[in-house]
């Protein structure tokens, strides 16, 4: 891949330095040669300003002025990747590069300036200010809504009674246990009653009995008694 970048950078585009495979990371840790990539394609206005130079404000000058740039193209840079060019990190300008070199070919088709990307790219950065705006807006009034139901759900909160006292739960313990014993009272009093009852019931019975059995003993008896031996007789030898 390098190879056809150096063709592309030493051919088509001419830069200002020859650029070898070897060289590569070299040849673009200063950031300069960048800046004149993306001039040579209108979209680097201020390139008059970057230095040509190897010392450490040159570098940060240069890279500087490059990310906007490069962030429209919609090329991934940050502090990361600019320090890894800038220390000459086995990769890292090849990779830039080849990303660049892929955006500008998109741009090419697409026959935009860089002015008219840069308004684009305003348009675009407004449109996403605008989404965050509403968005925060619809936040706020979320939040709004949300504290306001806070607000009515803790006015109709009904005040829950406190737990009762150790004494009072006493209390209620000894009226349960005087209660139970009560009702057991009344169960044991019911039962006896039932029981003297039925056992007079009983008695009343036997008694009856008894008086049946010695009056039929008494009628006996009176019968008898009523007739002599003779007259006894003298009845029986009628009848036969």
């Amino acid at each position: 891949m390098s190879e056809i970048l150096c063709q592309w950078l030493n051919k088509e585009l001419k830069v200002s330095r020859t650029v070898s495979p070897k060289s590569f990371a070299k040849a673009f840790s200063s950031g300069y040669l960048l800046g004149e990539v993306l001039h040579k394609f209108e979209l680097q206005d201020d390139f008059s300003e970057f230095l040509d130079s190897r010392v450490s404000s040159a570098k940060l000058n240069n890279f500087s002025r490059l990310e906007p740039t490069l962030n429209l193209l919609g090329v991934q840079f940050d502090q990361n990747v600019a320090h890894g060019i800038i220390t000459e990190k086995p990769g890292v300008a090849t990779k830039l590069l080849y990303q660049l070199y892929i955006a500008l070919q998109k741009k090419k088709k697409s026959g935009l300036t860089g002015v008219e990307m840069q308004t684009m790219q305003r348009l675009t950065n407004l449109r996403l200010q605008n989404m965050k705006s509403d968005t925060f807006q619809e936040q706020y009034l979320n939040r709004r809504r949300q504290n306001e139901i806070m607000a009515k759900i803790q006015a109709a909160i009904i005040q829950i009674p406190k737990p009762a006292s150790n004494r009072t739960l006493k209390a209620l313990e000894a009226q349960k246990m005087m209660k139970k014993k009560k009702e057991a009272e009344d169960v044991a009093d019911e039962i006896k009653k039932f029981e003297a009852l039925i056992k007079k019931d009983l008695q009343a019975k036997e008694s009856a009995s008894k008086t049946s059995l010695d009056t039929a003993g008494q009628t006996t008896t009176d019968l008898l008694n009523t007739y002599s031996d003779d007259e006894y007789i003298k009845k029986i030898q009628k009848r036969l």
